[in-house]
């Protein structure tokens, strides 16, 4: 709410498009109504795969992930898999994805989050987006996932040789 504020009071017209119907849902509606903010935020609700890719295709410029405490949103993983650049936390995870520092913020800090979408649009660049799109599919890829498992099983069947 303070991000959209901060927004506002520097006249940047952003739109937030929220989707998903979790608890907070009730009490997001009630703060963006009592701030008078209902022009900034658009409330989707549960969308299934297709609304959602509609929704990303049509409607979404970017996404913000102020996330707290995720390991790895698979909000991020979907975003990027459609080519829509992520904002998002400086979460321990954006290392893995070598995420440029225009693109992390620190979720602990509103001003942090506004600054981060007021300087978006000037810092973007597509190949950005194309080095995190490699980046996620190499990491995430099935065959990196075989590697990596296989690698922990030899890794603990040749300790498990240790004690036999």
């Amino acid at each position: 709410m303070a991000v959209a504020q901060q927004l506002r009071t520097q006249r940047q017209q952003i739109k937030f498009h929220i989707v998903g119907d979790g608890p907070d849902l009730g009490q997001l509606k009630h703060a963006v109504d009592k701030a008078g903010l209902n022009k900034a935020f658009n409330f989707h609700g549960w969308l299934n795969k297709r609304e959602l890719a509609a929704l990303l295709q049509q409607q979404i410029h970017c996404v913000l992930l102020p996330s707290i405490y995720e390991g790895l949103p698979l909000a991020f993983l979907e975003s990027v898999y459609r080519g829509k650049p992520v904002i998002c936390s400086n979460l321990p995870f954006v290392n893995d994805y070598n995420l440029p520092a225009y693109m992390r913020f620190n979720p602990h800090r509103s001003s942090s989050i506004a600054e981060c979408i007021r300087q978006f649009p000037k810092a973007y660049r597509q190949q950005d987006m194309r080095e995190i799109q490699h980046q996620v599919l190499q990491i995430n890829s099935t065959d990196q996932f075989d590697s990596d498992i296989g690698s922990a099983f030899a890794a603990l069947f040749a300790e498990a040789e240790k004690f036999a």
